[in-house]
């Protein structure tokens, strides 16, 4: 399941295939949590089935089923999960995990058109992006770039909102400044960077002419 979904979703004509995966998935899921005493890396592979189950019904690129409410239900039981394993001590497996399952949540709210939840979850997100940048075992980077992401994300939604001055100034703006320092450094640029920074620039300046117009109401 781990390996095949990453595949389907970027593999043309492999929607149905990753749909009929999901759903084997989430039978497997819920026989497995018939069982009241689960071990914590049992519920940790279960937080995982469901956060790949939640990108196959509502991630933004690739092949998926669209079905947003199923994306966003999958996402929450992720988010259950990895609240839940290994709670009481500092894991930066779990919180990488936990972010994403807040960002596919997020992603869902924004397919449902319920904004105000998505930027709850991406808020969520650079939450628990934050205390992933505290770590000392080589995460910290992790963190910084889930917190951007998020960033970004609050900002598109709040476009989406009619509220570009705000997406701008507070959001976009900021993020596609950082961007821009780490790429112009050859030697610490990684590819992510690079395309973070196409996509922001491309949006950003596209928004920022518009709120600058005068024909803009």
């Amino acid at each position: 399941f781990e390996n095949m979904v990453p595949a389907l979703s970027f593999s043309i004509g492999a929607a149905r295939p990753s749909q009929d995966l999901a759903r084997a998935g989430v039978q497997i899921a819920e026989k497995l949590e018939q069982d009241s005493h689960l071990n914590p890396d049992t519920r940790r592979a279960l937080g995982q089935l469901y956060l790949r189950t939640s990108l196959l019904h509502s991630y933004y690129l690739g092949n998926t089923t669209g079905d947003y409410a199923e994306g966003l239900k999958y996402a929450r039981k992720a988010i259950q999960y990895f609240h839940e394993t290994n709670n009481s001590r500092f894991d930066e497996r779990r919180l990488d995990k936990l972010a994403m399952a807040q960002m596919r949540a997020g992603f869902a709210c924004q397919g449902l058109l319920r904004s105000e939840a998505a930027l709850d979850f991406f808020q969520q997100m650079r939450s628990t992006a934050g205390l992933l940048g505290q770590s000392t075992n080589g995460m910290a980077q992790r963190g910084r770039q889930l917190g951007e992401w998020s960033q970004g994300l609050t900002g598109w939604t709040l476009l989406h909102m009619d509220k570009a001055e705000e997406a701008l100034t507070n959001y976009l703006s900021p993020a596609l400044r950082g961007t821009s320092n780490r790429v112009s450094n050859f030697e610490t640029a990684v590819l992510d960077d690079v395309w973070d920074l196409r996509d922001g620039f491309d949006r950003s300046e596209e928004h920022t002419s518009e709120l600058q117009s005068p024909y803009v109401i």
